[in-house]
């Protein structure tokens, strides 16, 4: 009987978990200065350079209810996110 081994995926490199890092909060600050007076910009990373956006837009209640902040989901977009130069390059490669 042959032994199987399992060899686990060694974890990312701290260089590439930083650079991925560096490159969500500045492609968050680019889209935080589109946005709207009350939307939100929730960027979920996928990969090192794919992003998920949602871009999420209040929900007008009525004045007299009591409700918690409401949002609906406005657009969604699924980014590639690289750094040329030091300036960075967006493609959106969401499928539509």
């Amino acid at each position: 009987m042959a032994a199987t081994v399992e060899s686990p995926t060694p974890p990312p490199s701290p260089l590439d978990a930083a650079a991925g890092n560096n490159l969500k909060a500045r492609l968050t600050d680019r889209l935080m200065s589109q946005r709207t007076l009350g939307q939100l910009v929730k960027v979920a990373q996928v990969s090192k350079n794919h992003f998920r956006v949602n871009w999420l837009t209040p929900v007008e209640v009525p004045a007299d209810a009591i409700a918690l902040r409401t949002y609906k989901m406005t657009r969604s977009q699924f980014l590639r996110v690289d750094e040329l130069n030091g300036e960075l390059v967006i493609t959106d490669q969401t499928h539509r």
